[in-house]
């Protein structure tokens, strides 16, 4: 395990009680709403802790004092107020998927293949409660709802585990792999999975206690595209599948309701980040805000209609959109982060946070955390500047009328110098050399 490393950079101030507030796991909550009451924008920097050789952090989640990230060797919790490291607890190297809070213990996963492992601890102090082998890697993030965690392995088996002791309550055998995160609404599980051989995913609902199917979702065969993780609310279920439309779902039921292309397909894999979690918003941010490959949407959740698009600098490699009140974070492959109105759509704030894919972020009242790099991971604290200035930056995929019209006219003359040269080039020619034309 490497050695944690960390170095803090604080403001003059004096260190700011820990937030109030949590946030258990990927997605914000079991349904994956992503939404909290958070600070608003323009942000500072509160505190960055590097810890070095980790790798790609997945998290953070919070825990009243405690900012918890998973890195490649180990488990490390951060002083909310200062992001000292409060403890530090090994773990095999293998996939992760976003940690779990589950009261006082924090569930995560430890080990690769057959010897994965789903660990709890305690939150406060790091202490072993509990260890239950998966018997598959589990690349996606843990889901916990009432007094059961629930995970999917890569080979596709969905447990389901009794988060105080960990022991199995069910598993359950999904149509294909699984690299997502689970969703629960209405006491069922929802798990997008794919098929291998054709390409074609799955959403099943299971119900929570029992593991047992209620209804299952197969778009036709088409160019296979990466699935989603599902969302749900307001009685609906979300995710994008693999014939690159989002679908919306009776949760009950499973009758379709709605199916759309919000995103262009601009990658072998589809207009959907693989690991992206959709954020189904409830709050003042009402709407379904959907991760694309390089590009955030925001959709009607009753009829999939698009509200806006916003198209970042680069990929969207490791984050999923979370929603502080009515500003829409995420961050792209190079380092920066970003705040979205969601009324207008318009970029409000944006800061690089280093070299390296910006992770989800985690809101709390009083600030926001999120894990940037790829080698040696960062963690960001984040409160509002009272003294900063809002952006207002339009999409670039929003026409600008004044460059837009000079591109016309820089083309129009391209465009006429390449007719003179097709047309009257040879005529030319001959006169420079004496030919009769």
């Amino acid at each position: 395990m490497a050695a944690a490393l960390f170095c803090l950079t604080a403001l003059p101030a004096a260190a700011q009680p820990a937030p109030e507030g949590s946030w258990p796991m990927a997605g914000g909550d079991a349904r994956h709403s992503g939404t909290a009451e958070g600070p608003a924008p323009p942000y500072r920097t509160a505190w960055t802790a590097r810890l070095e050789g980790e790798g790609r952090l997945e998290g953070p989640v919070v825990s009243g004092q405690a900012v918890v990230v998973v890195g490649s060797g180990s488990v490390m919790a951060l002083d909310a107020a200062s992001g000292r490291v409060r403890w530090e607890a090994e773990r095999q190297e293998g996939p992760a998927g976003s940690p779990a809070v589950a009261g006082d213990l924090l569930i995560h996963t430890t080990g690769r293949d057959a010897g994965t492992a789903l660990v709890a601890r305690r939150i406060d102090d790091g202490r072993e409660e509990w260890r239950v082998f998966a018997g598959g890697a589990i690349p996606g993030g843990l889901a916990v709802d009432g007094p059961r965690a629930y995970v999917a392995t890569r080979a596709g088996r969905v447990l389901a585990v009794d988060a105080a002791t960990g022991e199995e309550e069910w598993r359950f055998r999904a149509a294909g792999v699984v690299g997502t995160t689970p969703a629960v609404l209405d006491e069922l599980v929802l798990i997008s999975a794919q098929n291998r051989s054709t390409g074609t995913s799955t959403l099943h609902a299971v119900d929570s206690g029992t593991g047992q199917e209620e209804w299952r979702f197969s778009p036709p065969a088409t160019q296979p595209s990466a699935a989603t993780s599902p969302a749900a609310g307001e009685g609906l279920a979300f995710a994008g599948l693999s014939d690159g439309r989002v679908h919306a779902f009776d949760v009950r039921t499973g009758t379709e309701r709605w199916s759309g292309r919000p995103l262009p397909l601009v990658t072998a894999f589809g207009p959907f980040v693989p690991s992206g979690v959709p954020a189904a918003s409830g709050s003042d941010g009402t709407g379904l805000y959907l991760p694309g490959v390089a590009r955030l949407v925001r959709l009607e959740p009753g009829t999939g209609r698009e509200r806006w698009s916003y198209q970042l600098p680069d990929l969207i490699e490791a984050s999923s959109p979370s929603l502080s009140g009515s500003y829409a974070l995420l961050g792209d492959a190079s380092g920066l982060a970003a705040a979205i109105d969601v009324r207008s759509g318009l970029l409000v704030w944006k800061r690089r946070l280093g070299p390296g894919p910006v992770g989800p972020f985690a809101v709390t009242p009083d600030r926001l955390f999120v894990s940037a790099g790829r080698e040696d991971g960062v963690v960001v604290a984040l409160e509002h500047d009272p003294e900063g200035a809002l952006l207002s930056e339009e999409s670039p995929t929003v026409l600008d009328p004044i460059r837009a019209g000079l591109n016309f006219v820089a083309a129009a003359l391209a465009l006429g110098v390449l007719l003179v040269l097709l047309f009257r080039g040879p005529a030319l020619l001959r006169r420079r050399s004496g030919e009769p034309a």
